[in-house]
């Protein structure tokens, strides 16, 4: 999911979420900003304001919009400065 969104865009990053981790560069809770990617153990969503976040939960789900902390968040990604 997050791959095709940023693709839309112009911008390429991987399709697994192991590479999507290392994808841009890390940035602190405090600066977090739309687009953003959210790392997760296995997973990767888009940070899309208010404290949510929008994601693929399972392959052939119905992408959904719901709280980035319901889950262990590890890391935050910035691609696009």
């Amino acid at each position: 999911f997050t791959a095709e969104i940023y693709a839309a865009f112009g911008y390429y990053i991987p399709y697994s979420s192991s590479e999507q981790a290392y994808c841009g560069y890390s940035v602190p809770l405090s600066d977090i900003r739309l687009g953003d990617l959210l790392i997760y153990s296995g997973h990767v969503a888009i940070y899309s304001g208010g404290g949510c976040k929008i994601h693929s939960p399972y392959p052939g789900q119905c992408v959904t919009e719901n709280s980035m902390y319901n889950m262990t968040l590890l890391d935050i990604r910035r691609i696009i400065d």
